[in-house]
């Protein structure tokens, strides 16, 4: 059994060493430049922050989101209009707002509606 000498072992480690410091600093520069790339523009401030954090940084609230029956469909109310989108490709399958509803519904007969609030869907193509 032949003893290797230990000058030997570290002449085949150090240039791997070599690599691996290498690609330690070329990712560390990919992530900083990635991480000022997706940055936001204008800097926040802890105020601004604080007192925007409900209204204008908030995400958009979806009122009364749910699956419409036996359809691959959402559907969802944004003030005034009811909206239904195709779950599988995000597009807008059609859209309806208080107004044309009122108007179909005085057309038949019918009691006409101040919101589109708490509305449930009975089958794909009624609620």
């Amino acid at each position: 059994m032949a003893v290797v000498p230990p000058r030997c072992i570290l002449s085949i480690l150090v240039p791997q060493l070599h690599l691996m410091n290498k690609i330690s600093i070329i990712t560390a520069i990919a992530l900083c430049t990635l991480n000022v790339a997706v940055s936001q523009n204008k800097p926040l401030s802890i105020q601004e922050a604080v007192l925007k954090g409900r209204t204008d940084l908030a995400p958009r609230r979806l009122q009364n989101l749910g699956f419409v029956p036996d359809s691959k469909k959402i559907s969802y109310t944004d003030k005034t209009v009811l909206n239904v989108i195709n779950a599988e490709t995000g597009k807008p399958e059609w859209s309806l707002n208080t107004v044309q509803l009122n108007k179909a519904l005085s057309a038949g007969g019918n009691e006409t509606i101040a919101s589109l609030s708490g509305f449930r869907w009975k089958s794909g193509s009624e609620f």
